[in-house]
């Protein structure tokens, strides 16, 4: 099919064909009416954001579901404020909340209007855990090479020791000092009022554990590095404790304050998951707008090109039926004998 398209187009009676083609095109007003009349509801139809009384026309244009998308976050924002209005009286009491899907009722746990700041708080728990595993993930791929398990040359992050010394000591007594000072009281930052008293102690313990350890990590980095610069002098007995402290309280230290941060790292999950889905939500009616103005143009261009390319197409059958309408009646204007025969019979 390429080669005879392309044989056609070599040959010298091409330029013949193509402009008895085009003439058929300007010439042939019937089909330029149809052409011009899809077209025009087309163009002139309402923008998305507003009800099409013809969403079906022309075909093949998916305009209810562009409605759909665009107005879906108007839609969510309607659903909210009536769910606030059912909750609210009209004194300005609060009555019984009524019942909320799976959806609604993490949305109310992870963004709690009175404790506001417990949302930044998952996130950073969320960011710290991960930072931990990594840290523990580092500390322990050292220990390995160390004890020669290992064989392979360490490469990229695990050759970082010194953000495994960062978590195990500083961010790690962050993480301690902060969820200790939250455990003492009413918690602000982190939702520990699922917690009960005894969980309260446990977590307040290890806590404390988890600072003291960072404390002798800190400790034993300072003198591992007067050591170095040469103020301390180095013993064996010496050098086996800051080993001992550095490659195992590190590790230890991160997978602690990893366990530490776990139960509201997995909120803080939620909440960029929900912050994406409200991303998508809300740049949902921007997309709609443009999937509709590139549907629009290209429908008008792929209709055009059609048009142009069946109408003389089109030509040979207009023409049978017009000969043979001729032939069914005389010069009168009255149907042939032999029609009214097969009409009597």
């Amino acid at each position: 099919m390429l080669q005879f398209l392309y044989d056609l187009s070599q040959s010298p009676f091409f330029p013949i064909l193509l402009f008895i083609w085009v003439a058929i095109d300007i010439f042939w007003t019937k089909r330029w009416r149809a052409l011009f009349e899809r077209l025009g509801k087309l163009v002139t139809k309402p923008w998305i954001f507003a009800k099409d009384p013809e969403p079906k026309v022309p075909p093949l244009y998916p305009r209810e579901m562009l409605e759909q998308l665009a107005q879906v976050s108007s839609t969510r924002e309607r659903k909210s404020d009536d769910v606030r209005a059912k909750t609210t009286s009209a004194e300005g009491k609060e009555t019984k909340k009524p019942k909320m899907g799976f959806l609604a009722s993490l949305r109310e746990r992870i963004f709690d209007s009175d404790h506001p700041f417990r949302t930044v708080g998952y996130v950073i728990f969320l960011a710290g855990f991960v930072f931990f595993l990594v840290a523990d993930a580092i500390s322990v791929a050292q220990t390995l090479a160390v004890m020669g398990l290992i064989t392979e040359v360490l490469t990229g992050v695990f050759t970082r020791f010194d953000l495994a010394v960062l978590g195990g000591a500083l961010l790690s007594a962050i993480i301690g000092v902060w969820v200790y000072m939250e455990a003492l009281g009413d918690s602000h930052i982190i939702d520990l009022d699922i917690l009960n008293d005894a969980q309260r102690r446990f977590l307040r313990g290890l806590a404390l554990f988890v600072s003291f350890n960072s404390v002798l990590v800190m400790v034993a980095f300072a003198i591992n590095r007067l050591t170095a610069i040469q103020i301390l002098e180095s013993n064996p007995t010496l050098d086996i404790l800051l080993s001992a402290v550095l490659y195992g309280l590190v590790p230890i230290n991160s997978a602690l304050a990893a366990a530490i941060c776990f139960p509201w790292a997995m909120n803080g999950l939620l909440v960029l998951l929900f912050i994406i889905g409200f991303v998508i939500i809300g740049i949902l009616p921007v997309i709609a707008f443009l999937v509709d103005i590139l549907w629009r143009i290209g429908y008008v261009v792929i209709d055009i090109a059609a048009w142009a390319l069946f109408t003389p197409l089109m030509l040979l059958p207009e023409l049978i039926n017009r000969l043979r309408g001729a032939l069914d009646t005389d010069p009168s204007g009255k149907k042939s004998p032999a029609d009214s025969k097969e009409k009597t019979k």
